[in-house]
């Protein structure tokens, strides 16, 4: 007689040693046969959990005891396979229920209605009271009384409509022991919600709750800002890119009728100042805005570019070259070593979709960012404030050129001093305005001297504001990431529209 071991996970069961058998009526059943069922052969070898076996190993002999199955009595048509080596209780009891079929659905007490001919209700007449345990229902021409069960308070059959009634509140009715009931009734309402304009109100409620979160500001900033310019903005017009205009064109506000002349505003001017605002600070997509405030995309590109040329417009006087009297009252303690300090410069680089022509490719490729940029001139007085924003240029550009053609040096003075990077090699160019230039000193090789790692410190100390302030301009979110080049016309006067609200 062959002797048969358990191949289970850590089972001693086993024919030579009677002692083991943990009961007397263990029996033992030989694997299914790999060539005849190999699937179930692979769910045992799993369900045994042992990383040494496999279908090659499995002989005639190769047997499993039948402690291992469901009840330990061995397979049965419901249970085929072994329990899994290392399940858990919880494990167990879901295997055992697999293959248990569901429990057939309780039986329901179905609602009992009763409908009484009563003649003279007009159709306007329908209303639904609730009550604690019957529900009686109004309709032209018949009174249906519906018996409720427990727990069913509340509840119409399916087969009455119930669409045309909405909720009105009741008066509180008071009980002797002071505990207050609520009767809920439903009567028709005429009243048609206008869901546009409720929309547009929570838009403008989000931003005036959270003023800092969608545009940067305070609510008392944007209130100032557009009394300042609402009186200007209550005369523009939209703009449309496929409108020429010839010589008859009349260029008057009102036409003959006495009516403005454009198309008409969908938004009111206070929306559409907080939507072009939001959109600068969060950068949202047109398309979600104009869900927001149900307009089409094509409206909130028209607004928002409405709106940045007019701020730019507008707001040109708060980014203005200061003089030096002024600059001297507001020379902050940074700046002692630097008393001539004009203004300091630096540029930044903006990135923006590859262009088709190769040409385009080739000018606006930058080196230092390797993509395609535009590269901005940012000058700010030593107090931090933006006292100059040139406009965008190629990224292959050289930041001398940049300085040269901008009109920076137009603004400068005999005796200014300007403080900028070691990129910047312009003082040649200072010269000719009688102005110097006050940079970090170059290694050439060598070890830099006690005195040239003073003033490198001291100028990285001072340098620093222009850089916060860059950063200031590229918190908007619009202007991060790549920037489509559908934006490329009016990107001057957003980048200036920024500065000007920094």
């Amino acid at each position: 007689m062959v002797n048969k071991n358990c191949m289970y996970w850590v089972c001693k069961s086993d024919r030579r040693y009677p002692e083991r058998l943990a009961e007397k009526d263990v029996y033992f059943i030989p694997f299914p046969k790999p060539l005849r069922n190999r699937v179930k052969c692979e769910r045992w070898i799993r369900a045994c959990g042992r990383h040494d076996l496999n279908v090659e190993k499995v002989t005639k002999y190769s047997s499993i005891c039948s402690l291992h199955f469901v009840r330990g009595n061995g397979p049965t048509e419901e249970h085929p396979d072994p329990i899994p080596a290392g399940a858990c209780e919880a494990e167990k009891e879901n295997f055992m229920l697999q293959n248990r079929k569901r429990r057939a659905p309780i039986d329901r007490p179905s609602l009992k209605c009763r409908k009484v001919k009563k003649p003279g209700k007009s159709a306007n007449q329908r209303t639904v009271d609730l009550y604690h345990s019957y529900c009686i229902v109004q309709v032209p021409d018949f009174e249906a009384e519906i018996e409720l069960g427990p727990g069913d308070e509340g509840k119409v059959p399916d087969d009455i409509d119930t669409t045309i009634f909405t909720a009105t509140p009741l008066p509180v009715e008071t009980t002797d022991s002071g505990s207050q009931t609520y009767h809920p009734t439903y009567s028709d309402s005429s009243t048609k919600v206008n869901l546009k304009t409720m929309r547009r109100q929570l838009f403008v409620l989000d931003v005036e709750k959270k003023p800092k979160v969608y545009t940067g500001m305070t609510l008392d900033v944007l209130k100032l800002v557009f009394s300042h310019v609402e009186l200007k903005a209550s005369r523009m017009k939209y703009w449309y890119w496929s409108s020429r205009v010839d010589d008859s064109f009349d260029d008057t506000e009102y036409d003959v009728s006495g009516k403005k002349r454009g198309a008409l505003r969908e938004l009111k001017l206070w929306e559409e100042y907080l939507m072009s605002l939001v959109r600068l600070r969060k950068g949202l997509d047109t398309d979600v805005l104009a869900d927001m405030l149900c307009i089409s995309s094509a409206t909130v590109s028209r607004i928002f570019t409405k709106w940045i040329v007019f701020l730019r417009k507008e707001l040109d006087f708060l980014i203005k070259w200061p003089t030096k009297e002024q600059i001297k009252e507001n020379m902050p303690k940074s700046f002692k070593y630097f008393p001539k300090t004009r203004v300091v410069i630096d540029c930044t680089e903006f990135f923006f979709q590859k262009p088709s022509l190769p040409s385009t490719q080739r000018i606006t490729w930058s080196s230092y960012k390797h993509n395609n940029t535009f590269k901005l001139l940012v000058g700010i007085t030593p107090s931090g404030s933006f006292c100059f924003l040139s406009k965008l240029w190629s990224g292959a550009v050289s930041d001398r050129r940049i300085t040269q053609v901008s009109g920076f040096l137009e603004m400068l003075e005999f005796g200014d001093e300007v403080m900028a990077d070691r990129g910047f090699t312009i003082s040649d160019l200072l010269a000719l305005k009688g102005a110097t230039l006050a940079i970090p000193p170059f290694a050439n090789g060598r070890q830099l001297s006690s005195r040239a790692v003073t003033r490198t410190r001291r100028i990285a100390n001072a340098r620093i504001h222009v850089e916060r302030a860059i950063g200031d301009i590229k918190s908007f979110q619009l202007l991060q990431g790549t920037l489509p080049l559908t934006l490329k016309p009016i990107l001057d006067d957003i980048i200036f529209v920024c500065g000007a609200f920094v």
